[in-house]
């Protein structure tokens, strides 16, 4: 016997059905997250979440760095500097070994003049002068050779400007009389002033004063 009230002997209402109520979803049917391979949710497998290797912020080739050690030309220049310490030495010595010549010829010149009580005050005059420009000679090759090592600007210009007087210098000994020892000892120091110049100024060398002055202390 059928009872018209029983549920369960009518079909109940379908999910979907229209105005049946919404029953659980089907087998296929979304309902919760997005599935693998949706486009919500992360990126799939293949799908670029950044920047990729040669995009924009990330692979692109930076400035080139900063030279950090010392360039073999002003590497050079810096040797030939403390040469030029050891070739002031050797003048000092040629200067200390001429002393009589020097005490010769200041009698001389006291006589010439008419004061011959001079002539040891003007030699020993002219034996401190030599010794001490000798002493700064030998103290300035040291520290240019210093400063210019550590690519210090203000001193390759000071440096430059010594290496123009040497060669000034050079040029108007030329016009005077010297022992042979004399010369060859005036075309050494000013070859060695032209090196150095060519060497500081060196594209290298450039670079690493550049870089130095831009070097935060």
């Amino acid at each position: 016997m059928s009872d018209s009230n029983n549920p369960y002997g009518q079909p109940g209402p379908q999910g979907g059905q229209p105005g049946g109520p919404a029953g659980p979803p089907q087998y296929g049917q979304q309902s919760g997250p997005p599935q693998y391979g949706d486009q919500g949710g992360m990126p799939q497998y293949g799908q670029a979440a950044g920047p990729e290797y040669g995009q924009a912020g990330y692979g692109q080739p930076g400035p080139s760095p900063a030279p950090t050690e010392r360039p073999r030309p002003l590497d050079l220049a810096v040797k030939l500097m403390y040469a030029g310490a050891v070739i002031a030495v050797i003048d000092l010595v040629i200067a200390l070994t001429q002393m009589d010549a020097i005490r010769e010829m200041a009698h001389e010149q006291a006589a010439a003049q008419g004061m011959p009580e001079m002539a040891d005050a003007m030699a020993g005059t002219s034996i401190a002068i030599g010794i001490g420009v000798g002493a700064i000679s030998i103290a300035l090759w040291i520290w240019m050779a210093v400063m210019n090592g550590k690519g210090k600007s203000w001193a390759r210009i000071l440096a430059t400007i010594f290496g123009a007087l040497a060669v000034i210098g050079f040029l108007f000994s030329l016009a005077q009389v010297m022992t042979g020892i004399q010369l060859v000892m005036a075309v050494i120091r000013v070859a060695l002033a032209i090196a150095i110049l060519v060497l500081l100024w060196n594209k290298a060398s450039s670079a690493y004063y550049n870089a130095m002055s831009n070097k935060t202390p």
